[in-house]
């Protein structure tokens, strides 16, 4: 599967948006447990896109585009 750069720019986008209420909410004292869910599960998601964007460790597969 190709991954492109926007893929990932587009997860962490999310990422970004979904901390800013996590920070508005801290600020506030309270910890959401849906926001920390959310943002996890956004951050496991980058990294396997990221993990498919590059290629394996030991080849000598150079980036095509």
């Amino acid at each position: 599967m190709d991954v492109t750069t926007t893929e990932i720019d587009a997860k962490l986008d999310e990422l970004a948006d979904i901390g800013a209420h996590w920070t508005r909410n801290r600020a506030r004292g309270i910890t959401p447990e849906g926001i920390k869910g959310a943002m996890l599960m956004l951050i496991g998601e980058t990294i396997d896109l990221m993990q498919r964007e590059a290629p394996p460790p030991g080849t000598d597969e150079e980036e095509t585009e």
